[in-house]
Order: structure tokens, then sequence, then C-alpha cells
């Protein structure tokens, strides 16, 4: 032995890859831990997770050195207009599956208690309104 430690490997994509649909995987159970307790619907904890991931993100970027030397007039260039186009297509895909979640959760909800089979019956009726 030399006393030399050896060299690290980065993480490869594959396990990056791994700790994201890992991390994925608990966003779905903390959500219903977040729902099940009645403190915040499924569209507060939605606005929470999402100012964590802002601010995170933006801390990543600043600290980063990805805004190091950029005007105000670089925020309107084509790059970042793309930059804004894909933020509005995620907030619709993050609202909109947050919706069907909500949605799927409240049939299963009211088919355990008999009320409906029917999703849009079951957010209709009394059953769904009395909880």
């Amino acid at each position: 032995m030399t006393g030399v430690a050896p060299e690290r490997k980065p993480m490869t994509h594959i396990a990056w890859a791994l700790l994201g649909m890992a991390g994925y995987s608990a966003v779905t159970l903390l959500v219903k831990l977040a729902t099940r307790t009645g403190d915040f619907n499924a569209f507060a904890v939605l606005a929470v997770a999402t100012g964590v991931v802002a601010v995170s993100a933006l801390a990543n970027a600043v600290l980063g050195g990805a805004f190091a030397g950029k005007t105000g007039a670089d925020f309107l260039r084509p790059g970042a207009l793309y930059a804004y186009a894909a933020g509005i297509a995620l907030t619709i895909a993050v609202g909109r599956c947050s919706r069907a979640s909500r949605s799927a959760l409240r049939a299963s909800s009211c088919r355990s208690t008999g009320c409906s089979s029917s999703a849009a019956a079951c957010s209709a009726s009394s059953c769904w309104a009395s909880r």
C-alpha cells in the first residue's frame, strides 16, 4: 500500500436516474401522507413542494455560477424564451397530474365507501361532499 486514497469515480447517469426514481417514489408517498392529515389539500401540498424545488433550483444555479455575467437582456433571448416555455409546460404537466391523482383518489375513496363507481358521479355525490 502506498497510502494513497483510491480515485473516486463519479456517479454514473444510471445511478442518478435510479436516485431520481427513488425520489419520485417518495414524493407520491409524502403527498399522500400530507393530504391524509387534512391540514392541506393536494394543491396546497403542490404549492409548498414546488416552492421548495424553486428555491433549491435557484440556489443551485446562483451558487453554481449559471447566472454569472448575465444581464437583463439575456433573459429576453431565444434560449430564455424556451426556458420560460419549459416552465409553462412543466406547470401544466404537474398541475394536471396532481388533478388526475386527486380525481383517482376521490374515486377510489368513494368506491371503498360504496357511494358510486363513477368518479364523475362520486365528485357530485353527497358522500364526497360530506368528507
